[in-house]
C-alpha cells in the first residue's frame, strides 16, 4: 500500500534514510529535526504495516510562458534492501502523480543519478534540468573585495531578483529558510560587491574542496567573486563553481568542466513541455 507517512514512522524513516545514504547521519538528524513533515513524505507499506520504501518531497514553483505553476521536487528516495527490485519507487511515483493531478500540480521533478535514470524514464520522466560545473586549483591572489555573511532576508531578496525568468524553479519561504539554515551546517551564504553590484554566494566547505553551489554573480565577474569567497574563507586547493547549463564561467586554467543532467521532469500536463527550454534548479538541500 502507498500512503503518506505518519509521525510514528520517524525512527524507521531515519533508518531507511541512512540505509540509502550511509554516513549522512548529521544531515539526516538536521532534516528530521527541522523540516520533516509526514504530508511531504510518501511511503510504501507492507501488509504487515512495515515501511518498505519512502520518497520525501518539496513543493516548488516555476514560471512557464510567464505563468506560475506548482511542482513537486522528489528527494531522498530510498528502499530497504529486502524490498529492492520490486518496483516500490515506481509505485510511489505513480501515487504522487495521481496526487499531483488531483491537486492541480502539473509537474514532478526528481534529482537523478545514473542508476536512477532508467526507472525515471520508464515512468515517463525526461532529462530536462542540466547544470554546469568548473573546478580550479584555488590560491589567493590580488586584493579581492571583502565578503561578509548574508542574512536570510537579503539572501531571499537577491535570489528572487536572480531567478526572474521562465523555467527557473523557486521555493516557498519556509523551504528556502530551511535550505539557508542547512547551508550553515557545513558552509553558509556570503555577500560581496563585484563591479558595483551586490552578489551572494551560497557555499559548502568540504574537507578537501570548496563548493560554490549558487551565485548571482555575472559570468564576466566570476573570477573576482571566486577570489573574494576563497580568500575570505582562507581556502587553498580545489574549488568548484556550479551554474546554469547554458552558462560558461570564464575561470582560468580549469581542472575540469562538466555539463550534466541534474534532474528529470515528469510533465503531468504535457502542454508545459518546451523542447528547447533551459531549466534551472541549483540550491537544493543536499
Amino acid at each position: 500500500m502507498i500512503r503518506f507517512a505518519s509521525t510514528d514512522m520517524v525512527d524507521t524513516l531515519k533508518a531507511l534514510w541512512l540505509t540509502g545514504f550511509p554516513g549522512d547521519d548529521d544531515y539526516c538528524d538536521f532534516y528530521f529535526k527541522h523540516h520533516f513533515s509526514p504530508e511531504h513524505c510518501a511511503v510504501s507499506v507492507s501488509d504487515e504495516g512495515e515501511v518498505e520504501a519512502a520518497v520525501h518531497f518539496y513543493r516548488g514553483r516555476v514560471r512557464i510562458d510567464g505563468t506560475e505553476h506548482r511542482l513537486l521536487f522528489l528527494y531522498a528516495v530510498a528502499t530497504f534492501p529486502e524490498y529492492r527490485g520490486r518496483g516500490k519507487f515506481s509505485e510511489i511515483c505513480r501515487f504522487l502523480a495521481d496526487y499531483g493531478r488531483e491537486a492541480g500540480i502539473p509537474l514532478i521533478a526528481l534529482s537523478t543519478t545514473p542508476p536512477s535514470q532508467s526507472p525515471c524514464e520508464r515512468l515517463g520522466m525526461v532529462p530536462k534540468i542540466g547544470m554546469a560545473s568548473v573546478s580550479i586549483e584555488f590560491a589567493a591572489a590580488g586584493s579581492p573585495p571583502p565578503c561578509e555573511p548574508c542574512g536570510f532576508a537579503e539572501f531571499a531578496a537577491l535570489r528572487s531578483a536572480f531567478l526572474c525568468c521562465d523555467f527557473e524553479i523557486t521555493w516557498p519561504e519556509d523551504t528556502l529558510r530551511y535550505m539557508y539554515d542547512e547551508l550553515h551546517t557545513s558552509g553558509g551564504v556570503l555577500k560581496t560587491t563585484v563591479h558595483d553590484r551586490p552578489c551572494y554566494a551560497a557555499y559548502t566547505l568540504l574537507d578537501d574542496e570548496l563548493l560554490i553551489r549558487e551565485t548571482d554573480c555575472p559570468p564576466e565577474a566570476i573570477e573576482t567573486l571566486v577570489q573574494a569567497v576563497g580568500t575570505h574563507l582562507h581556502h587553498q586547493g580545489k574549488l568548484t563553481v556550479y551554474s546554469r547549463a547554458d552558462t560558461c564561467l570564464p575561470l582560468e586554467s580549469p581542472l575540469s568542466r562538466e555539463v550534466f543532467c541534474y534532474a528529470h521532469i515528469w510533465f503531468l500536463d504535457e502542454s508545459l513541455d518546451r523542447p528547447d527550454a533551459c531549466w534551472y534548479i541549483n540550491l537544493t538541500a543536499e
